[in-house]
């Protein structure tokens, strides 16, 4: 059964490349090397090379991987201005896995910067829920600096952590 939903996968990539539409082929390649790990499935290195030789055919891969880096990391910045690291976090993966095989770099700049907008967003968010909850109390705007700025730290020494994480 999973070499088969592995196979399925791959002959979506197959289909979407052969249609022109690198993107979505890439995307569901990606999909199946997932699939293939998750249930510890062989995945021939040969099959990835056949799909990114005909992918490469039909246009620019490079370009293709480019696009979803920067689909990738939208929508992890979009989830941080919600105050969801950890979802930012699995767009910023998506956007790595998706750097690695178009050999991008990923700015270190844009990930402290969504790290930094998700801690604040989300210590906003629950001061103003605890300010509400204690009667319309608002939080004031030194107060709001100062826990910007803490959040901005906290934030930093997150991100140098994922770094590390990285490169260890």
């Amino acid at each position: 059964m999973a070499t088969s939903d592995l196979e399925n996968r791959l002959e979506v990539a197959r289909e979407y490349i052969a249609q022109g539409d690198i993107e979505r082929g890439l995307e569901w390649l990606h999909i199946a090397k997932h699939v293939a790990v998750n249930t510890q499935t062989y995945f021939p290195a040969e099959t990835i090379t056949a799909i990114l030789e005909s992918a490469k055919l039909k246009g620019d891969v490079g370009a293709a991987y480019r696009r979803l880096v920067e689909k990738e990391l939208s929508t992890a910045k979009d989830r941080a201005r919600r105050g969801c690291l950890d979802y930012a976090l699995k767009h910023i993966e998506q956007a790595r896995e998706y750097a690695a095989p178009g050999e991008i770099e990923l700015s270190r700049e844009t990930i402290k910067l969504i790290f930094e907008t998700a801690y604040q967003t989300n210590i906003v968010e629950r001061l103003e829920r605890l300010g509400r909850a204690k009667h319309g109390v608002a939080v004031s705007a030194p107060t709001l600096e100062k826990i910007g700025e803490l959040a901005r730290q906290d934030c930093r020494t997150a991100a140098e952590a994922y770094f590390g994480k990285l490169s260890g």
